[in-house]
Formats: C-alpha cells, structure tokens, sequence
C-alpha cells in the first residue's frame, strides 16, 4: 500500500485526489465534486440488519462487519462491483455476496438505497436467479422450495406459515423439491405490486391432470379477505384446467389489480385472451404436460402500460394489453395483496383446486421483468452446463473419463444428441447437471472410414482461426468429418490444431504466395526469448510484424502460439493514443480489484503504473496498492481478475476439468499460459512500456465510474447501454451502483475529456469555463478547449 503523505507522491495528481483533499488520508470516493470518506462496513442508507433477527443461520455469514458485534451483520460486496451494493466488505473464502432487498421494501428508492448483499454459501440451483452476469432486478422474496424448506433465502425474512401438508421428493434436475399433491402451502404476505410494477418467476412441472379436479391452481395470492375468483379486485392466480375442459392443455393466468372489480379477464399460456372455446393443438404452443420443468414468468408490461404478459420457458406466450379489441386490459396499476400465498391450492383451499405436481424457485419482484430479463434467467438455467431433463446413456459416445454420455439432453435450450461445443470443448452429459469432455477416439468403424475419405481430399485453402491459429483438418463435429469450417450455434468454427479447443474461423482466402516470407518481415523475439514467425494471420489479416493482440504488442512463434513481443520502442510512435484493444482487468496481491483510470504523472491511466518500480495502481476505496503480476490464456490475452464462475469470485486461475483456465475479456474460459510465462513486469506496467490511456467517467450523480466492469458476460472499460438500442449508457461506480453515466464530452480535437480532473485545486466533473470557453483534461493530460456539448466531434479528429 502507499500511503498518503509519502514525499514521492506530492509529484502527482493522484495524491491531490486522494491525500490533499482534507480527510486525513482516509478511503474515500468522489461524490459531488468531493471526496467522501468510506468506513468499513457503513451503509449509504440505513442499517437493514442491526441484530441477527433475520438471520437464525448466521453461521453462514461472514460475521459483524463493525467492530460493534451485532451490526450489520454479514453486508459485503463483490471485488468486480458485479452486484448493485454499497457496502465495502468483501467475502470470506467458499462464501459469495449475494444481493438482497431490504424486508420493509420501499418502492423507488431501491436503486439507491435498497440494494444490500450477504455473504453466503452460494449453491448452483439458485444461480439463475441471482444471475452474476449482470444487473438483473433482485427479487423482495426467493423461495427455493428445495431440500425441506420452505424459507426464503438467503436471509430467512419469510418462512411458511402453515406447511403440515408439505411433500418433498426426490428430482433429478433440482435434488429434493415441493411437491403438490392434497393440500396447500402457506406463505407470509409479501408486498408487491403496489406500483403495479411486479413480476412472479417459478419453476413448474405438472405430474399430469387429474380428472377429479377442475382446476389445478398452482400459485394464488388475493388481498387480506379477499374472495378469488369472483368480483373481487386485488388477486393473482396461476393455475391449469384438467383433461375434458375446453381450456385443457393451458396454463391460465388472472391478473387483477385494486381498481378492477367485476368480471375477470384471464391469460392463456397459447395466447389466447378470456377465451373458454376449444383449443387447436398447435406445435408451436408449449405442452405443459410433458413432465418436465417449465419456467413460468407473469409480469406487469411497463410504467405506463395497462395488461401483464405471461412467458413459457423464457419466451412470450401470451400478453394482454389496452389495445386488445372489446375487452378491458387488467393488470399495470396498484394491486393489494396483503393476504397470505397460497402454493398448490386456490386461497379459499377448495379441494377441487389443487396442483398434481412439483414446484421450485418462487420469486417475486416488486418491478417489472423485461423480456432480457426473462430469456437471461432461462437462458442462464440453461446455460453451458446444462441440466439433463431425461436421457439415458446410448453406448455410443463416452467422455474423456469414460463415463457413458447420456442423450438426448438439453443445452442451451435445445436438445442434442451428439457430442457439442460446451466452453469450446466438444462436451456430453454423464449424469444431472455434470458435463464432460468427450472421447473423440470412441468412434466406430463406419466413422473412421468417413475420416480416411476426408483425409484424401484435397483441400483448396488452408483455415485458419480468427486469431490466426491453425484449423485441424479432417475434425469430428455432429457425426461426421469434415474438412472445413462448420457452422455451430450460429458461427463458423473449426478445431484448433494440436488441440481439442473449437474457435471461430477466419475469412481470410489465403493467396497462392501465401507461404513466402516477407523479406521487409524483421527479426524480433518475444519475451520468452523466442524468435517471432512471420508472416502470420490474425483477424484473417497478414501480419509481418507485432501486432497489438488483447493489448499487447504481439506475434505467432514456432509452436502456433500468440506470444508478446519483447518491448522495441518506436521512436517515432506518439505514444499518447497508444490503447488496448480489450479492456485490462487487474488486481493487486491482495486480490482487491484494481479501479481505473487513476491519475498518475498528469495522466489518467488505465493499467497498473510503475512507481518506483513496484507496478502500482488505485483500488474502489482510493489506496494505492502494488497489483499482482499479470497472466495469460494460452491464447496470448491476458486473463481478466477478477471474474465470477459457478456464483463464486475468482482472482487467479481456476482448476476445471484437471486444466488451469480463466476467464479473458469477451467472457469466454481460456487455458492458462503455465505461471513460468507470465508477464515480466517491465512489460506488464503498460503496452510497451508506454502509460495505457483511459479516460475517465462520471454519472449523473456525480459518481465516478470505476472501470472495467463485467455487463452481460462481457468486460467494459467505457459506459455501455443496459440494452440494445438504448439511447443512454451505464456505468458501476467504485460502490458497487449501476448508474447512468454522464454524456462524454471531448475537446476541439476530438479527444475523451478525462473526469474527474483537478483545476486550480478544485475536482472537476465537468468542462470548466476559463477565459470564455469551457477547458478539460484529457487522458494524455492536455488541457484543451472543449467542444460544445450539442456538436458533434468529426470523426476524423476522434483519437483512436
């Protein structure tokens, strides 16, 4: 750590931001235009847990984060700000920050104030849920209704009022379950809906109809005294109609809100609209009674949008909106539901309303789902360690460990019966949930004679990866072998020569000189040493020199893999637009998340500086620590800590399958270079020695953003829209906050003002006028005239 008042440190604006703004050298972060001093463990807001009455498995926690016992028990946040939290503690080890909304839930002000996290043993089932990808809305209750319990987790708010007739059984997706079967399950009232923003998320899977039911009502939840059904305003029910009913096959839903009384119009999961007629039984609708798990999703449609919509496995089934011709749209304004949740029976526990089935991962929001949000949480239930919902081993195809693949199975929302790509290996299921390599030499006669055809062929390019790797021809994909790039989910890809990894393949035709080195190629070595092969191909471009790759001045060696080049500094390079081309994650050897950009020797840096020769940069709390030395994939990109896998934050690289991997930038798993390569830390201060640039961020509330930051299983180093099409970006602050940022400004020149800055002792967030124009500081540390707000840079002049 370097500590304020250190003599060397006077020299630069970074002890401004952080020692010379009257708060003693205590962590602090920018806020209004001022440094705001952070104590451990304090809350923006107030204190949601002052003793342990929500929290009877406080074993589970981390312990008091004060040194007062009792106070704010277990609040932490995430190294890499990946949930909206504004507490500093971090986790211990085996144990992950999970976000919460406060029990008493006060509507619109939770984006600020009500978010908080709690350190738990975070299990797999629960992931999608709380999904690490992203800013996803956090539910006010998650019950996962497994195991026994039916408590809310992971702080035990709500548990159940009356489960005397609580079943569990055993389920091969979700372990032990709820499952319905002769009575009702009672929950506590849990508020939502009282914007008319609310959405309800389950997992549902019917055992089949029973014929002594009508109905088989699967969630119900009315107003305190409150009759379903009816006339009567304030309910929600979910609910199926038995085989011989006209509706039979559907799922129904009815939404009623606090000012809509009278007849109840209702939902079908086939999109049909308070229709009780036959029904054709067409393909596309999805079948309910197939014993397997269906994710079911109701939720309001917008602010100011009357009607809800109903989703099916994370796809729209049905909406019912204002527009829709003779009939009132119900649902979208304040709903009352003060009275107790009823699982598995109607509220008034008729017995010809009970479910016949099992249910799991109740929760309930106090906003709205958008249609991202949906697909998200289906898509990670779904995601590339998918669960199995039936298969039986076929005999054919055994992973790499010899356990017999089970098919067919279900990946990425579609099912499979061959081995597929699954974090760029050829994968199969050997069991619930648990994905393998496969053997690829287990293939019979009848294959291997469609591999000696495909070797004979003669093959009019050579392929190559978009990073300019090797192509391995003939490869085994879908059951054959091929001798080109195929396409798989969507993309052209190929096998890697030499391994068993499948990437994206380049466009690149190779011409007929391809082979011919360039004699203007020169001599240069990497930083193991090794003399760099030229030419190579990257981008499906030919390279005759180092090329700047996962931003390092790289090059191919002997051996086919991407090495950095030894540092050779080019007089002639201005190295003021010197900039990565993937965003740089660091940490220090602490393991804190490095927060950049910081300034340093009048320049906003995006890396860690060197300092004296210790590679240095700034964290979320404003210290200066020294970072950890830096790793690569084998790929050549360097690795991005820290990074969050299977619910649990990662600052080095991760044993997975007997192989060291982490995770590079675009999100994707990559095998570690071994540790005798890493970065020398020479080159590992910045590209080629040269200070990495960065422009800094603010939000509208006058936060700093602090970058990088993972949004959608990608890394950031600039503010991005939450969603495509998106007319404003966000940003995570240093406190864990996902806020809007600021519009950029840029000088005359067309460079990224650099925010916040100091002019004449003051922290500037904005341009600041001087002399009749407004001036900032860019990266580089120029101080320049800023264009105006409303014009638009050419885009000649925008520094690359």
């Amino acid at each position: 750590m370097v500590p304020c008042g250190k003599g060397r440190l006077l020299h630069h604006i970074i002890w401004l931001l952080i020692c010379g703004l009257g708060v003693d050298g205590r962590k602090g972060f920018i806020k209004n235009g001022r440094l705001q001093p952070l104590v451990p463990g304090q809350a923006q807001g107030r204190n949601i847990l002052k003793d342990d009455t929500f929290l009877p498995n406080a074993e589970s926690f981390v312990g008091h984060v004060t040194s007062d016992p009792g106070q704010e028990f277990g609040l932490c946040t995430l190294n890499e700000s990946r949930w909206h939290l504004e507490t500093n503690a971090v986790c211990k080890d085996k144990l992950t920050c999970v976000p919460i909304l406060t029990p008493v839930h006060t509507p619109g002000r939770q984006q600020d104030l009500e978010r908080r996290g709690v350190c738990v043993k975070f299990q797999e089932p629960v992931s999608y849920v709380f999904d690490s990808n992203g800013s996803m809305p956090i539910p006010v209750a998650y019950f996962p209704l497994t195991d026994g319990n039916t408590a809310s987790w992971p702080i035990k708010s709500f548990e159940a009022v009356n489960a005397s007739t609580a079943v569990f059984s055993d389920d091969e997706i979700f372990g032990r379950v709820l499952h319905c079967k002769e009575g009702a399950v009672v929950l506590p009232s849990v508020s939502y809906g009282r914007t008319g923003q609310f959405a309800i998320n389950m997992w549902v899977r019917p055992m089949g109809p029973r014929d002594d039911i009508a109905y088989q009502y699967i969630y119900s939840h009315t107003k305190l005294g409150g009759q379903p059904g009816g006339l009567s305003d304030s309910q929600i029910h979910i609910y199926l109609a038995r085989s011989g009913l006209p509706a039979h096959g559907v799922l129904r839903t009815m939404v009623k809100d606090g000012n809509d009384v009278g007849a109840s119009n209702f939902l079908d999961s086939d999109g049909v609209v308070s229709n009780n007629g036959l029904r054709a039984a067409l393909e596309e609708n999805p079948n309910l009674f197939d014993n397997k798990w269906h994710m079911v999703t109701v939720t309001s449609n917008g602010a100011s949008e009357k009607g809800f919509s109903l989703y099916i496995d994370g796809k729209i089934a049905g909406k019912m909106a204002e527009e829709e011709p003779n009939q009132e749209a119900e649902g979208g304004d304040p709903v009352n539901l003060s009275g107790e949740i009823f699982l598995c029976s109607r509220t008034d526990q008729s017995p010809q309303r009970l479910f016949n089935g099992k249910l799991a991962h109740l929760a309930l929001f106090d906003e709205r789902l958008s249609p991202p949000d949906v697909m998200r949480l289906y898509a990670t239930f779904f995601s590339t360690k998918a669960m199995l919902q039936h298969g039986s081993p076929e005999g054919k195809h055994f992973t790499k460990d010899g356990h017999p693949c089970y098919f067919p199975a279900i990946l990425r929302g579609g099912w499979v019966d061959e081995c597929s790509l699954v974090d760029d290996f050829l994968q199969c299921p050997f069991a619930p949930g648990s994905w393998q390599k496969c053997d690829q030499r287990n293939v019979s006669n009848a294959i291997e004679g469609q591999r000696g055809e495909a070797r004979k062929r003669d093959l009019a390019v050579n392929r190559y990866t978009s990073d300019g790797e090797t192509c391995h021809f003939p490869a085994f994909y879908g059951g054959r072998w091929s001798s080109d790039c195929l396409e798989i989910n969507g993309k052209s890809r190929c096998q890697v020569e030499g391994s068993t990894v499948w990437k994206e393949c380049s466009e690149y035709e190779p011409s007929a000189g391809e082979e011919e080195a360039s004699l203007q190629s020169p001599t240069r070595m990497t930083i193991r040493g090794e003399p760099c092969e030229f030419p190579f191909l990257h981008d499906g471009k030919k390279m005759t020199d180092c090329t700047i790759i996962a931003g390092h001045w790289s090059c191919k060696v002997d051996s086919g893999e991407i090495v950095p080049c030894r540092v050779e500094r080019d007089p002639g390079t201005d190295s003021t637009t010197k900039s990565s081309e993937l965003p740089i994650s660091r940490v220090t050897v602490d393991g804190e998340k490095c927060s950049f950009p910081f300034w340093f020797d009048a320049t906003s840096i995006g890396d860690c500086a060197n300092m004296d020769g210790v590679p240095t940069c700034a964290t979320n709390e404003g210290v200066l620590k020294e970072c950890a030395p830096l790793r690569l994939a084998i790929s050549g990109k360097p690795c991005a800590f820290p990074f969050e896998r299977d619910g649990i934050n990662h600052t080095e690289c991760l044993e997975i399958e007997g192989e060291s991997q982490c995770m590079i930038a675009d999100g994707k798993m990559e095998a570690c270079a071994p540790v005798e390569l890493q970065i020398p830390p020479a080159f590992s201060f910045s590209v080629n020695g040269d200070a990495t640039l960065l422009a800094g961020r603010v939000t509208v509330h006058n936060n700093v953003c602090s970058f990088p930051f993972w949004y959608g299983g990608v890394l950031h180093s600039t503010c991005v829209p939450r969603f495509e099409g998106d007319a404003d970006s966000f940003c995570h602050t240093g406190q864990g906050n996902l806020e809007q940022c600021k519009p950029v400004r840029r000088t005359v020149d067309g460079k990224d003002c650099s925010f916040p800055s100091i002019f004449n002792g003051d922290v500037l967030l904005d341009c600041v006028e001087q002399s009749g124009d407004e001036w900032c500081t860019a990266a580089d540390g120029d101080f320049q005239i800023c264009a105006p707000a409303n014009q638009r840079v050419p885009q000649e002049l925008l520094v690359p």
